[in-house]
């Protein structure tokens, strides 16, 4: 009797509850892994090779050579990072005899080897004349890109908001889902504010359970957006203004910003989350000022 065939790209939901479950990641960290495993999955399926069995380093290597040209230092040792633990999941699921992740050797990257990207003003000047109110995707795609440009959100930060984060009354919205797991109270600016009421008045369908922020509008569907939904807004708009970048470059942005205001490195470390903190309040009294000053720059009153 023959052995079954094994398939490599069928592995993946066993793949996310090791991940889960083994190595103790949250369901938002896995992300990144899941994509790299199924983007190697199809490397190995364009050289005919389905069976997990047959992986080896080289082929490990070779399909980090195909993804690496034109990443940053820090993306590309990630990217190694998610490949070890693909090679790590085959040993502990019997499909490899040798751990080889152990063998993988993972480059060096040097705290600044990267000059972190910024938009100029200009470019910001134009994103904002490419801001549209005419269907209700584009008051979606108004109220997201009003959010990064002002205040330098991270893609999980902006996924994960909820309706209950807004205090229209105090007029502030609530950052929870940050890296340092310190919440951050920004102030609403009236552009943002305006924003984020006509989303919800003409965009986000009535009546959903569900009290995240960004949902599809699709009628069929209705579900939260994730952070790949959010992704896509983001690079869609960049496109139709002529640019390219991601989320991470509006931080870069709010932090050269800041940094060419004479702020202190250690202000806008705690304004971005790069350092833990007692308390969760802090955040609300750390140079509001100059957030203003960098909103209503970067913000129309519309």
């Amino acid at each position: 009797m023959t052995a079954k065939r094994r398939d490599f790209l069928k592995l993946e939901n066993s793949f996310k509850r090791y991940l889960l479950e083994v190595r103790g990641l949250k369901e938002r960290s896995t992300e990144d892994h899941i994509r790299t495993f199924r983007r190697f999955g199809n490397f190995l399926k364009g050289r005919r090779i389905g069976d997990p069995r047959r992986v080896t380093l080289n082929l490990a290597y070779e399909f980090l050579e195909e993804r690496v040209p034109g990443r940053p230092h820090r993306s590309v040792k990630a990217l190694h990072g998610s490949v070890r633990h693909v090679l790590r999941f085959l040993y502990f699921a019997g499909e490899l005899r040798i751990d080889l992740s152990k063998q993988l050797i993972t480059p060096l990257v040097w705290t600044l080897a990267d000059i972190p990207e910024s938009f100029t003003e200009p470019e910001i000047a134009c994103m904002l004349e490419n801001l549209r109110r005419e269907t209700p995707y584009k008051y979606r795609e108004r109220a997201i890109m009003l959010l990064l440009i002002c205040y330098g959100l991270r893609l999980g930060e902006l996924t994960h908001m909820k309706l209950d984060d807004i205090d229209w009354q105090d007029k502030t919205i609530t950052i929870r889902e940050r890296k340092n797991g310190v919440p951050l109270v920004l102030p609403i600016l009236p552009s943002v504010e305006k924003a984020l009421k006509d989303y919800l008045a003409y965009s986000r369908p009535k009546g959903l359970k569900t009290r995240r922020l960004w949902v599809t509008i699709h009628l069929r569907s209705k579900a939260p957006l994730n952070k790949r939904g959010i992704h896509r807004i983001v690079k869609k708009f960049l496109q139709r203004c002529g640019m390219d970048g991601s989320a991470t470059k509006f931080r870069h942005t709010l932090a050269t910003y800041l940094v060419n205001s004479g702020v202190s490195l250690n202000a806008i470390g705690k304004l971005l989350g790069h350092q833990k903190l007692d308390s969760s309040r802090i955040y609300a009294k750390v140079h509001w000022e100059a957030l203003r000053e960098v909103a209503q720059n970067y913000s129309l009153d519309m």
